[in-house]
């Protein structure tokens, strides 16, 4: 445990130093300025990428399996038999590069990493504060886990630019780009269309309701249509005969969606008028209704998380809607906090992702 928390102590930390030099007003040696704030960008970037890129093959639930299973078709010839296409790519090139499994490790970090902070320090309105729920929404350990997934998602978060900049053309490209890692970044596509228009609080929570009320009459009619599709039956339909159909609910998860959501509409007044309080609002909308049909179909979670991830970039700048400065620091205090609590609880003592203890390969 004592690696993540000096990882994630020296990224919070140099991401701070960065904001820092990038805060600073002085117009004179711009050049020199923007040396160092990318220079501590790297250093903030740095640390997580190594901790992932040199874990043992052991660290994440699916390293050993699923992707050395891939790793293993590439290097037996077989890339005809890698379903998503894109990561069998980057895992060919990666294997040309180091002839080994380490090497897509690392790649894989490198790509997941490399967005997630030029993500943080382009879009994020408070970097410092975005770096640490990288951490603590565990993001990050996800990612060490759900390698293909994380790396759609991380795709579709460098995109949200283009649906701002209402630029089709590029999103559509970025978004088959992430669809060639994981076959569900299928669901980015028709955000295009949604994410631009401005989502009113009352359809929001009436939506919700609906999907809470009226959830097994929505699972029967979704998979009564979702059946008929080649695509579903292709990639996703073993999914209901398998063990990821505990039917469990999500508690955890839809607590806290559902508590973030709450925060939300708390603010809404104020900050309707925010492209990206609009673009959190929906897709926080989506995440509470996904995950409140989690003990009725499989994987909601998961699914869950390929809208849920942007949090970590576009919350920070959401407090700022609090006027009250006590209740402003006591929000960030308990968002904060909450979250700690969540990956301590989460991915250390209980288990998840399989990322602790960490060991490297040079252990």
């Amino acid at each position: 445990m004592v690696i993540y928390f000096i990882m994630i102590i020296l990224s919070v930390f140099f991401a701070y130093q960065a904001d820092k030099v990038n805060q600073n007003k002085n117009k004179d040696n711009y050049k020199k300025k923007r040396q160092k704030f990318i220079f501590l960008c790297i250093l903030s970037f740095i640390f997580p990428f190594l901790v992932s890129a040199f874990r043992d093959f052991s660290i994440g639930t699916d390293t050993s399996g699923t992707y050395y299973d891939i790793f293993d078709m590439i290097k037996n010839d077989n890339f005809r038999l890698v379903r998503d296409k894109g990561y069998g790519i980057i895992t060919q090139i990666a294997y040309v590069l180091f002839h080994n499994y380490t090497g897509v490790l690392t790649l894989s970090s490198l790509v997941t990493c490399g967005i997630a902070y030029y993500c943080i320090f382009r879009d994020s309105k408070y970097p410092v504060m975005s770096t640490l729920l990288f951490f603590t929404t565990n993001v990050y350990f996800i990612s060490m886990n759900m390698i293909r997934q994380c790396i759609a998602t991380m795709i579709f978060i460098f995109s949200i630019i283009f649906i701002k900049k209402k630029k089709l053309l590029p999103y559509l490209l970025l978004s088959a780009l992430a669809i060639s890692m994981h076959t569900s970044a299928v669901i980015y596509i028709p955000l295009y269309f949604i994410l631009n228009k401005k989502l009113d609080k009352k359809f929001s929570v009436i939506t919700i309701l609906i999907f809470i009320l009226f959830g097994g009459i929505i699972t029967d009619a979704t998979m009564n249509l979702l059946f008929k599709i080649d695509y579903f039956n292709n990639y996703f339909s073993w999914y209901m005969e398998s063990s990821y159909n505990s039917g469990e609910f999500n508690l955890i998860s839809f607590g806290i969606a559902l508590c973030i959501y709450l925060f939300l509409l708390f603010i809404n007044k104020k900050a309707k008028n925010d492209y990206n309080y609009n673009i959190l609002f929906w897709l926080q909308t989506f995440v509470i209704c996904i995950l409140s049909l989690s003990s009725k179909l499989p994987l909601m979670q998961r699914t869950s998380w390929l809208l849920a991830f942007p949090l970590f970039i576009y919350l920070p700048g959401m407090f700022d809607y609090i006027e009250n400065k006590k209740l402003k620091l006591i929000a960030k205090i308990c968002v904060n906090a909450g979250y700690i609590a969540y990956m301590i609880v989460t991915s250390f003592m209980l288990g998840y992702n399989e990322i602790y203890p960490y060991i490297s390969i040079f252990s």
